[in-house]
């Protein structure tokens, strides 16, 4: 006889609590990584491709989230923002696709 596990109200509360701290420590990253190691025309770029108002406190979320963390990533750990073309053009895709301005 087998026998399921049972589930555990501790359990799932810490692995929600889990995931919010992950979440919330990408969020976190992403906003140091623009204000503080982009300066100059570099932050420009950054910020040009990312949608108006985006908070920099949060993970990405909403219909470009993954687009908006894969151009966070490769500007962050790419000497040469040129490097990222290719991320940012998904970017704006989505963004169009979207109607985001």
């Amino acid at each position: 006889m087998v026998v399921a596990p049972r589930r555990s109200v501790f359990r799932d509360a810490a692995a929600v609590a889990g995931g919010v701290t992950v979440g919330t420590t990408m969020g976190h990253l992403a906003g140091e990584a623009i204000t503080s190691l982009f300066g100059g025309g570099r932050r420009q770029q950054v910020e040009q491709a990312l949608p108006p108002n985006y908070n920099y406190d949060q993970e990405p979320s909403g219909p470009c989230a993954y687009e908006i963390s894969q151009f966070l990533s490769c500007a962050t750990n790419r000497p040469n923002i040129e490097e990222c073309e290719g991320f940012k053009q998904a970017l704006l895709e989505c963004k169009r696709r979207n109607r985001i301005p």
